[in-house]
């Protein structure tokens, strides 16, 4: 579980990274759901992500990786026997950092 926890993070420097994405699934980050049903989120190219720790329920399928993302960063992973059925991200940062759109 570790492992394809991880491989979701390699993703973002290697598109051809043996990520485990299954159909559906549902990404949900910061409170809005992202993507087009099969978490095709437009993840960047280059972008590299060192995850720090992880904690994981083999008996329930779910993995939560804790990593430095522009802020404390934890997204949370429910894989099936088919790949990843649902992704949570949540980021902590100070209210300070925070940037309305514009």
């Amino acid at each position: 579980m570790q492992k394809d926890g991880y491989a979701y993070f390699q993703y973002f420097t290697d598109k051809n990274a043996p990520a485990p994405w299954a159909k559906p699934c549902a990404r949900l980050e910061g409170g809005a759901y992202t993507g087009d049903g099969g978490c095709n989120v437009g993840i960047p190219d280059g972008t590299s992500i060192t995850p720090l720790s992880y904690l994981a329920d083999v008996d329930y399928g779910m993995v939560v990786v804790f990593m430095y993302f522009g802020g404390a960063d934890s997204h949370w992973f429910r894989i099936l026997p088919a790949g990843y059925r649902y992704i949570h991200t949540l980021t902590a940062m100070k209210q300070s950092d925070y940037q309305p759109p514009k």
